[in-house]
């Protein structure tokens, strides 16, 4: 008898015994590498015993504070028979049942991808906490990054190597003009690893992964940039940044200078430091025109009647003053009048550096004034205030650049010259002076200083939340991350809440244990056997997301794809489906221009010539550490200290510009912004997706779908990355569908796919110059008995003259011409990068097009790898090499050239040279040649209906050359061997060979 038990946060709940439980494992979608899927149990039921019932709190009760049970936690369970556990995840109540007072659950258990992808919800990235690796922005802290030390917690830690925390890699943001030689700190922004935020999403919903790949140095080295178009202060620093003062609410009005008499000098407030008194009001709402404006200083930045600025940035600065002339009397006189003449005032605002240098800011120059008609009383001490005389008093600028410790004045100057007259009185005894009033026709004077935006500058702390890229949700992050490298994720069997993952290639090969399930197949159930051609796709797209900044932009305009994208025509008759890997990250182009020998990404558009700031959608780069550079240096701001550098922190899509192992493109970019001399091998599609598409693809892959005999022991051994072998056949299990743990003598099915030979390579084409007349035609690269040889696509032997001119390595032991993998072609499975100006330059995706031997490289241009491009790159079955999209082919061996337009190619062996076009060919062994022309056996019939011969040399020829292309004859050998037959002008009434079996030659 089975001793079933379903445990939850190690309680052991009741079961009624004799329920049907449907428990379902699987972890990845074969065809669709954008669907993961995970193991689960479909709904099972248990009563409503006390201890289940106390188990979910008597949540079924209306009287019950349904709080006390959580439905939307997650909650450890597993279902064991014998103590062998057949499925560790989480339990999920899906409903309560209630009958006649008799009380049920329903309840499911599923894998813990399921309850980490539920867990990560609606949430965002910058839900996380990042909070121990806040920091000021300045200089000092972002050298410290470049070589993995940084502030956590305030205390300073080195890491020595990269994944954790943050970085600030070069990348051009358009924010400054002047990058040839020079970068400030607020052109940098911290990118966060993405090691770290894998790390903290896991840590914050209490899950743990078991990975050798993102332990790996290739993982610790993925960044996440910055990608907002500039980091933002918040709004309590932008309050912190602002003052607006004003004449306080118990004046009218308050002095700000002396008093002068006819004839004085020039005064100015230089004798009391530039300071403006009697501007205390710093607090308080009032109605300025309409408009309610706080007056405030939360930062203490006016003091001693200056503004002294606390934090480096670009401000505004505007002085609203109602300036009114004020007249007194020495004599007290009752009936001042003034006459004519003028009056002179002037006012600066000024920055007094640091360093004690002045800067002027806005200038007034001298201006004249006169005073309004009228007399008027001066007796007593009293003051004429002339408002109708009120005079222009505004001092501002914008947009300027100011640091911590400058200091901010206004200057003000007044003359009253001896010009001036006064009806009635000849005594010089009128005195004025300068004053402010608090408002004047309910316009009220207030001095303002305030961020110019809420764009950052530079030191000052860095909310590190914030970096990550904002809407970007966890579930659409880690779903990219899974896409990318093709992750495959599994329940860890010895660690609960814990997920393996690995890259599919990794994950299979870290637990090679075969099981022999060939006594367990049930024979007499139905064996369904499916050629996985009948199931995979037409297409295979990996696409990055489209964006619009000035490289992206111009690629996608010139190539009509995305930077980094790949296509994968798989050449399947039976299937029109497209399956696109689509990521939210975009491509990062590199470039070189202006930026004196670095290469960067340009995270900026261009406008009118100049660049612009530009917010990008979220990237994932590769940080390379420092590379060298000419000089050039590091500030704070224009103004600060210049530190010189001799190395710059690069980033991009390559781990390394010139020296690369790795690139993050799916297939081969078309063209290059910056002088590489090496290509990266390694991009994801080989390095992560070729594996699985070969398996999948190939002309022996199929699918099972059969009736095992499963035992409880068996579920509880298994592991997805077991090999199972069945009847001479080694397979892999794709998923185990509705296994009952209570009924053992019930058949399990099982779906499994057949493991084929992953060494067999595609053969790479190469084209051979005009001139190569030694060499057959349409050589290919092939592995045999382990190694790479050159052989001809139609079966012709390659001769030694011939292994010369391909630059091979001639072997007369077994009389073949092997490659020389020194001259970069490399085994394409190895992540060797291919030097740019071999003789063989590789192509990317599974076909890999050798073309364009000795490229050039034009700085100015860019650097294209390869002049032309022929369309999809597309995969071999049946031994097919079609480098061109849009051919239907049905048989073995054929090949057609990239820009060939053949519509139609059915037959075996057959070839279409370069640049033909609306041609058929049906046959075998047929070269075409001809555009317009439908080739059909031994005759062609062109365009116009004319028939004529295809002049056939060989049928079912091996190891046979034919020189003669123009013989009366059609056939020349038939089933013959090691033979040659007539040289070049030969008589063409000779017998051909049939059937010969010596070396002869007519």
């Amino acid at each position: 008898m089975n001793n079933l038990k379903l445990v939850a946060n190690n309680v052991q709940l009741d079961t009624y015994g004799d329920e049907e439980i449907s428990l379902n494992y699987a972890i990845s979608d074969l065809i669709d590498v954008s669907k993961r899927a995970t193991s689960f149990s479909k709904t099972i039921t248990i009563p409503g015993t006390p201890t289940n019932n106390a188990f979910f709190k008597h949540i079924w009760d209306v009287n019950i504070d349904r709080e006390v049970f959580n439905t939307k936690l997650s909650i450890p369970a597993y279902i064991s028979v014998n103590d062998s556990i057949q499925i560790r995840g989480n339990l999920q109540l899906l409903e309560i049942i209630i009958d006649n007072k008799d009380v049920a659950y329903s309840i499911t258990i599923s894998g813990q991808l399921k309850n980490i992808i539920n867990s990560f919800d609606e949430y965002v990235l910058q839900d996380l906490d990042l909070s121990e690796y806040n920091h000021k922005r300045n200089v000092q802290n972002i050298r410290y990054s470049w070589d993995y030390k940084m502030y956590v917690d305030n205390t300073l830690v080195d890491y020595s190597g990269p994944g954790k925390g943050f970085v600030y890699p070069y990348i051009v943001n358009g924010n400054s003009q002047n990058i040839w030689d020079h970068v400030y700190a607020y052109d940098l922004y911290p990118a966060v690893y993405v090691k770290t935020i894998i790390d903290k999403m896991f840590e914050k919903f209490s899950f743990s992964y078991t990975s050798e790949f993102f332990n790996s140095e290739y993982f610790s080295k993925l960044i996440i940039p910055y990608t907002d178009d500039k980091l933002t202060l918040s709004e309590e620093q932008m309050l912190d940044r602002t003052a607006i003062v004003g004449v306080p609410s118990s004046s009218s009005y308050v002095d700000i200078s002396g008093k002068a008499k006819e004839g004085d000098a020039w005064w100015y407030n230089s004798q009391n430091s530039y300071r403006l008194g009697g501007l205390t009001r710093e607090s308080g709402t009032v109605t300025d025109n309409g408009t309610e404006i706080d007056f405030t200083d939360t930062d203490n930045i006016w003091r001693n009647d200056i503004i002294t600025i606390n934090k480096t940035g670009r401000y505004d600065i505007s002085f609203d003053g109602k300036l009114i002339p004020a007249i007194t009397h020495q004599n007290g006189r009752n009936n001042v009048e003034f006459k004519s003449g003028a009056f002179e005032y002037e006012y600066k605002l000024l920055v007094l550096k640091t360093n004690g240098s002045f800067v002027t800011l806005d200038s007034s120059g001298v201006q004249q004034f006169g005073l309004s008609a009228g007399v008027h009383d001066c007796s007593g001490g009293k003051t004429w205030y002339d408002e109708a005389g009120a005079l222009v008093f505004n001092p501002n600028a914008q947009n300027v650049m100011l640091e911590t410790g400058d200091r901010v004045y206004v200057k003000i100057g007044f003359k009253y010259p001896s010009s001036v007259k006064w009806y009635g009185l000849t005594d010089k005894k009128h005195e004025i002076r300068l004053t402010l009033k608090q408002s004047l026709g309910g316009d009220f004077t207030k001095f303002e200083i305030k961020p110019s935006s809420n764009e950052s500058l530079g030191d000052e702390d860095v909310d590190m939340n914030t970096i990550l890229p904002s809407g970007l949700k966890m579930k659409d992050f880690f779903m990219d991350i899974v896409k990318m490298f093709k992750l495959m994720i599994m329940d860890n069997p010895d660690k609960p809440g814990d997920l393996i993952i690995e890259p599919e290639e990794s994950f299979y090969a870290t637990k090679q244990k075969v099981k022999d399930w060939t006594h367990m197949l049930d024979n007499e159930s139905n064996v369904i056997l499916t050629p996985m051609a009948q199931l995979d796709a037409k297409l295979f797209e990996y696409k990055y997301a489209t964006d619009s900044d000035l490289y992206n932009s111009e690629y996608t305009d010139e190539f009509d794809l995305n930077y980094g994208d790949l296509n994968v025509d798989v050449n399947n008759d039976f299937s029109d489906e497209i399956i696109t890997t689509e990521l939210k990250f975009a491509p990062t182009p590199n470039a070189m221009f202006w930026i004196n020998s670095r290469v960067a990404p340009f995270f900026a558009e261009l406008d009118n010539e100049q660049y612009k700031t530009k917010k990008v959608k979220p990237r994932i780069l590769f940080y390379g550490g420092l590379k060298g550079a000419f000089d050039w240096n590091i500030s704070l701001n224009p103004a600060g200290t210049k530190t010189a550098l001799t190395s710059y922190p690069y980033c991009g899509m390559w781990d390394d510009p010139y020296d690369p192992k790795y690139s993050l493109e799916f297939g081969r970019t078309k063209k290059l912004y910056w002088n590489a001399t090496k290509l990266p091998n390694s991009n994801l599609f080989q390095q992560f997706h070729k594996y699985g598409l070969k398996n999948i693809t190939d002309v022996n892959s199929e699918m099972m779908e059969a009736s095992f005999d499963l035992s409880s022991t068996d579920i509880a051994d298994f592991d997805f990355r077991d090999v199972i072998f069945i009847d001479g056949t080694y397979w892999r299990v794709s998923e185990i569908q509705d296994y009952n743990p209570a009924a053992p003598n019930l058949l399990t099915t099982v779906i499994l796919y057949k493991i084929v030979d992953i060494n067999v390579l595609s053969p790479y084409t190469i084209q051979l110059p005009s001139s190569n007349a030694g060499c057959p035609a349409g050589i290919q690269v092939d592995k045999t008995g382990g190694i790479w040889r050159y052989k001809s696509r139609n079966g012709i032997a390659v001769k030694k003259n011939c292994c010369t001119i391909l630059g091979g390595v001639w072997d007369e032991t077994t009389q073949t011409c092997e490659v020389d993998l020194g001259t970069g072609m490399g085994d394409p499975d190895v992540g060797d990068p291919i030097l740019i100006g071999d003789p063989i330059i590789r192509g990317g995706g599974i076909v890999g097009i050798i073309e364009n031997p000795g490229i050039s490289i034009n700085a100015g241009q860019g650097v294209v790898p390869y002049t032309e491009q022929y369309g999809p790159l597309i995969h071999n079955r049946n031994g097919n090499s079609i480098n061109s999209s849009g051919i239907k082919v049905f048989g073995e061996g054929n090949h057609a050239n990239g820009g060939t337009q053949v519509k139609l190619m059915i037959g075996n062996n057959n070839s279409a040279e370069k640049d033909i076009t609306d041609t058929i060919i049906i046959g075998n062994g047929i070269t075409a040649k001809e555009s317009g022309t439908l080739y059909l056996g031994n005759v062609k019939i062109d365009q116009t209906g004319n028939i004529t011969t295809n002049l056939i040399t060989i049928i079912d020829g091996g190891n046979d050359e034919v020189f003669a292309f123009d013989k009366t004859n059609y056939i020349d050998i038939i089933d013959g061997t090691a033979d040659a037959v007539r040289n070049f002008g030969g008589d063409s009434k000779a017998r051909p060979i049939i059937s010969g079996n010596e070396e002869n030659e007519l």
